[in-house]
């Protein structure tokens, strides 16, 4: 392992969350402290916060209180009741337990958050009791059974409103400090062309169903628009009633996003409001970044959808477009994203069977900026790492390795354009992208970032004065008059457009043909072309390049100083790649920090050659001779 340890884990460094997402199995029952400082001792740092894995919303609906001490049930002790981990069986804790375990982590100065996935077993007592609130899936064989939170009980009551006093209560007595609301409670598990189309449902949406129609049918082909907007502000008021609930009592919240889709995309297949959860108040959004993990699973973890290579490659480069893109979108969230480490119950492994994939991402998310009030701050306030239990002291070295080399404390500024991006703007895109499979902007950003274009910042329009050099609008038409006004008036460098609409109308085949979210959708064709053609625009002021064509590389330069940067390498094959990189400006010195000492670096006053890792990452520290 080589790099700059205690870069970004050191006690100077205050300005991000870092947190864990861990089983209750990742500690020890019978232990004085439940194997805390232990614990502490193995990590090699102080979590601001963990958050206990519960696995399920019937931890919250079937609480019984304090006054009496009982056995948790089992998917509350490990994820989904899973028998044993690497270094313990799971153990039969008790709810006295853990709220002792939640008093000995704060007394350790940790907050901790309980997290809670929809997912349920349907011969639990309280699901055989009120089945009317189970989620309905076209999908009859689909494994992941879950509770549809916005429905209501058999006497007309609404779930929410039971849940919410029961969330409450649990908080306050076992003393914790935050809820992370996960998946399926953040926003629909299933896509919503799959899920729910029950009486209850339709009823509530107020759509009216012509006698002898199939009712899904006609939903999805003749009210698409009005279904996405039901679906957008009835969960909207669900999680208005549960945050500000939450809040209220002074309860922390983390909400996990949709999937990691970019706020149009989350629209479309969730009816997922990113920026009202914004509005709410909410203090952590957890992006569930899972490209370094997604890109290895199997066609049956992808709900029967086989990804071929060029969409694995292209997974990398959808995440940290979404990312930038949620990070323009909202204002006020701490954005933490998941940094995938491994799951037993899942049986994902990524530090193990992918640790390149794992260097690689960390550098993504320190490696690309979003321009907010002035500053120009990474796409991430912090990890989340997933999951944190039954890992030794080496995994964390490995773990927090990979963060301090890809922490860059100086940064002024990348090299290239700067995204642009319109929150109103984006709301047409997504009624174009219904009517003819338009590209919308993280779209486009993550097919120019796929193909070498130098665009790793990104900005809202309405921080664009603090922007300066080259910017890069997509879809510049949608605009409205008084941001066009804003593009065109826009004088501290190049303004790049990109946008292709010479698309036949496609409406009603845009539906994707599974429940999945890993299974792309449907978009117009955009000729490859126009995409290479748009990135050398984009790449024509920018410093460095890679001019060995050979091997699929790409660069991301950031600046330090007036003449010193950073060049990130990364290797989108799963096998070594030696990229030649040139610069305009010529190189003084150079070191390869992810590489030995005795590495023997090739490189010239404007060149240099690295060996790349597959799936993975090096980094370059350059110090250029001064400009005359």
């Amino acid at each position: 392992m080589y790099g700059k340890f205690d870069n970004y884990f050191n006690k100077e460094n205050k300005s991000f969350h870092n947190s864990i997402w861990i089983e209750l199995i990742g500690f020890d029952k019978d232990a004085e402290d439940y194997g805390v400082e232990e614990y502490i001792k193995t990590i090699g740092f102080v979590p601001d916060s963990v958050s206990l894995h519960l696995t399920s919303i019937n931890f919250v609906n079937t609480h019984k209180g304090m006054e009496t001490e009982y056995v948790l049930p089992p998917y509350a002790c490990s994820y989904g009741g899973h028998p044993q981990n690497d270094l313990r069986f799971r153990q039969d804790w008790t709810n006295y337990n853990l709220r002792s375990l939640i008093s000995t982590l704060q007394g350790n100065g940790i907050k901790v958050f309980a997290s809670f996935f929809d997912l349920v077993d349907e011969n639990d007592d309280f699901c055989l009791k009120h089945p009317e609130i189970l989620a309905k899936s076209t999908d009859s064989d689909s494994p992941e059974k879950g509770i549809m939170m916005i429905k209501r009980f058999a006497d007309g009551s609404f779930y929410e409103d039971y849940l919410k006093n029961m969330l409450i209560k649990t908080v306050n007595d076992y003393g914790f400090d935050g809820v992370q609301l996960a998946d399926g409670i953040s926003c629909p598990r299933n896509a919503i062309w799959f899920a729910d189309f029950s009486d209850d449902i339709i009823e509530q949406s107020g759509l009216n169903i012509p006698d002898g129609t199939d009712k899904i049918k006609y939903i999805q082909t003749e009210k698409r628009c009005e279904w996405i907007n039901f679906y957008r502000n009835r969960w909207n008021s669900f999680l208005a009633k549960i945050i500000n609930s939450l809040k209220h009592n002074g309860t922390l919240v983390a909400v996990n996003s949709a999937w990691t889709r970019d706020p149009v995309e989350a629209l479309y297949r969730y009816g997922a409001d990113y920026k009202f959860i914004d509005s709410l108040g909410v203090d952590y959004f957890i992006v569930e970044d899972v490209s370094s993990d997604l890109a290895i699973l199997a066609t049956e973890d992808n709900h029967g959808y086989k990804f071929s290579y060029d969409e694995r490659k292209m997974l990398h480069y959808e995440f940290v477009a979404n990312l930038m893109a949620i990070n323009a979108h909202t204002k006020n969230m701490k954005i933490t994203p998941l940094f995938m480490i491994w799951d037993n119950q899942e049986q994902w492994n990524v530090i193990h069977h992918a640790p390149t994939a794992m260097q690689r991402a960390a550098a993504a998310n320190f490696s690309h900026f979003c321009v907010k009030d002035g500053n120009l701050s990474p796409v991430t306030d912090g990890p989340h790492f997933c999951l944190g239990d039954a890992l030794t002291s080496d995994d964390w070295k490995f773990i927090r390795l990979s963060i301090d080399n890809a922490y860059v404390s100086d940064a002024i500024k990348t090299e290239g354009a700067t995204f642009i991006w319109s929150n109103k703007k984006s709301e047409r895109e997504l009624e174009l992208f219904i009517e003819k499979g338009l590209w919308h902007s993280a779209k486009w950003l993550a097919n120019i970032l796929r193909y070498g274009g130098a665009v790793h910042a990104v900005a809202n329009i309405e921080d664009i004065e603090n922007v300066s050099g080259d910017i890069a609008v997509a879809n510049y038409s949608l605009l409205d008059n008084s941001e066009k006004a804003v593009i065109d008036g826009y004088n501290k460098g190049r303004v790049i457009t990109v946008e292709y609409t010479n698309m036949p109308e496609c409406k009603n085949i845009l539906t994707p043909n599974a429940p999945g979210w890993p299974r792309p959708l449907k978009f117009g064709d955009v000729p490859f072309e126009y995409i290479c053609n748009c990135v050398d625009i984009i790449n024509k002021n920018a410093n460095a390049k890679i001019i060995f064509e050979k091997e699929e590389c790409n660069i991301t330069e950031v600046v330090t100083g007036e003449n010193s940067s950073v060049i990130f390498v990364e290797n989108n094959e799963y096998y070594y790649s030696l990229p030649l990189v040139e610069t305009k400006r010529k190189i003084k010195k150079i070191k390869i920090i992810t590489k030995p000492d005795g590495y023997p670096l090739k490189y010239t006053e404007n060149t240099f050659k690295v060996r790349v890792p597959g799936r993975g990452i090096d980094i370059a520290y350059i110090e250029y001779e001064k400009n005359l």
